[in-house]
C-alpha cells in the first residue's frame, strides 16, 4: 500500500514537473533539410512506425540560417514523447511508392543535453528523400527508355504468375526468419547506417543538381572512346612493330651478353676519358677562335693560288710575307686579326 501511494506522489510530481517545464504549449522542434519536396503542414512525425505528432509548417530557410537555401520545417510533437534529445536524427520518407512523406525521428540517447522546446535540428541530423524522378534525369533519353521497356517487361513476365507471386509471399514470412540475425546486427548498427544513410542521400543530392556537368563527362568520354577505335589500326601497327624491333634487338644481342656487360662496365671510363678530351678541346678552340677569321682566310687564299698554274704548268708559290711600307718582313708571330695578340 505504501509503495502504491509512492507510485502514485511520483507520477503526480512527474505531472507537475512536465505541466511546468511545458505549461499548455505544445512542445515544437524546427528541423533543417537539403529538401522537404512533397512534404506539407499535418503530414505524421513518427517514431518505431508510431505516430508522435505532426508538421506545422514547411518553408524555406532563411538566408541567414544554419541552412542556407534548403527548407525549414516545424514540427508538433506529443507531450508522451517529448523532449527530444541531442543526437536524435530527423529522415523524410514516403510510404510505399506514392504515398504522403512522413518525418521518421530516430530518437538520441537519454543521457544527451535535452532539446528544448522551439529549440532546432542542425541540417547535419537531418536526410531528405532523393525523388525517383531526380534518379531517372540523370540518365540519357536512350538509357530512360531501355528503363521504362525493362519495367513494362517486368510487368510483363509477372502476368498470369500470381499463384507463384503468392508462394513466394506466403515464403517470406520464413525466410525473414532466417535473416533475422542478421537484419538484429544490422539494426545494432543504426547510428551508423544511418549516418550512411545521409551521406548517401547528400550524394544523390549533389548528382542531380549536378546533372550537366555530369552529362558532359560521360560524353567527352565517350568521345575519348570514338577516337581510340578510330586509331586502333594504327595502334595495332606500332605495338607489332616494337614487338618486331624489340625481338630484333633481343636477337641481336644474343651470345653477346658478356661483351655488353664488359661494354657498360668500361663506359664510366669512356665518358671520364671524352670528359678530359672534351676540356682539353675547349681550350684549344679558345686559343685558335680569336685566329678562326685569319685562318679561313689564308686557306681561301692558298686555294687560289694553288688552283693558278704558269705556262710550264708550275703552281704559283705563296711566301708567307708581310709587307711594311716598300720593304717585306717575315715575322715569327703575327697578330690574329680577331685579337687575342
Amino acid at each position: 500500500m505504501k509503495l502504491l501511494v509512492a507510485l502514485l506522489a511520483a507520477a503526480g510530481l512527474l505531472g507537475g514537473l512536465t505541466a511546468t517545464l511545458f505549461g499548455n504549449h505544445p512542445y515544437t522542434v524546427t528541423a533543417y533539410f537539403l529538401s522537404a519536396e512533397g512534404l506539407t503542414q499535418e503530414n505524421d512525425v513518427v517514431v518505431n512506425g508510431s505516430r508522435v505528432g505532426r508538421v506545422t509548417s514547411v518553408g524555406i530557410a532563411a538566408d541567414n540560417g544554419p541552412s542556407v537555401g534548403g527548407a525549414q520545417v516545424v514540427m508538433e510533437i506529443d507531450s508522451g514523447s517529448a523532449p527530444l534529445h541531442r543526437g536524435t536524427r530527423a529522415t523524410i520518407r514516403t510510404k510505399g511508392l506514392l504515398g504522403n512523406p512522413f518525418v521518421e525521428l530516430t530518437a538520441g540517447p537519454p543521457s544527451a543535453q535535452t532539446i528544448p522546446s522551439g529549440g532546432t535540428l542542425p541540417l547535419q541530423d537531418t536526410a531528405s528523400p532523393v525523388d525517383l524522378d531526380q534518379v531517372m534525369d540523370l540518365f540519357d533519353p536512350q538509357t530512360r527508355a531501355r528503363i521504362q521497356t525493362l519495367t513494362r517487361e517486368g510487368g510483363a513476365a509477372l502476368a498470369g504468375r500470381g499463384a507463384d507471386l503468392n508462394v513466394f509471399l506466403a515464403a517470406l514470412p520464413g525466410i525473414m526468419q532466417d535473416t533475422s540475425v542478421v537484419t538484429g546486427k544490422i539494426a545494432q548498427q543504426d547510428q551508423q547506417l544511418s549516418a550512411l544513410d545521409v551521406e548517401f542521400d547528400r550524394i544523390a543530392q549533389m548528382m542531380a543538381t549536378e546533372d550537366q556537368a555530369f552529362r558532359r563527362d560521360i560524353a567527352n568520354g565517350a568521345s575519348l572512346l570514338d577516337v581510340t577505335a578510330a586509331h586502333e589500326a594504327q595502334l595495332q601497327a606500332e605495338l607489332v612493330y616494337a614487338d618486331r624491333a624489340l625481338g630484333e634487338l633481343a636477337a641481336g644481342l644474343k651470345g653477346h651478353e658478356g661483351d655488353l656487360n664488359k661494354m657498360l662496365k668500361q663506359l664510366p671510363a669512356v665518358l671520364d676519358e671524352l670528359q678530359k678530351l672534351s676540356d682539353h678541346s675547349a681550350t684549344s678552340l679558345a686559343i685558335i677562335d680569336p685566329c678562326m677569321a685569319d685562318i679561313v682566310q689564308t686557306l681561301a687564299e692558298m686555294r687560289s693560288a694553288t688552283s693558278y698554274r704558269d705556262g710550264n704548268g708550275n703552281l704559283l708559290r705563296v711566301h708567307p710575307y708581310v709587307f711594311t711600307g716598300s720593304e717585306p718582313v717575315n715575322p715569327t708571330r703575327i697578330a690574329c686579326s680577331g685579337g687575342g695578340g
